[in-house]
C-alpha cells in the first residue's frame, strides 16, 4: 500500500500541476485579449490617418 508521505507528495504534485495549468490558461487568454485590444487601437489609428 501507499505510505502517508507518498500520498502527501502525490497530492502536492497534483495541486501544483493544476495551479500551473490554470496560470497557463490565464496567460493564453490574457495574451489574446491584449493582442485583440492592440489590433483595435491600430485600426483606429489607421482610420485617423485617412
Amino acid at each position: 500500500m501507499f505510505t502517508r508521505r507518498g500520498q502527501s507528495v502525490l497530492e502536492y504534485a497534483l495541486l501544483i500541476s493544476v495551479i500551473c495549468a490554470v496560470f497557463l490558461t490565464m496567460f493564453v487568454y490574457s495574451k489574446n485579449a491584449v493582442r485583440a485590444r492592440l489590433l483595435i487601437v491600430q485600426d483606429r489609428l489607421n482610420e485617423a490617418d485617412k
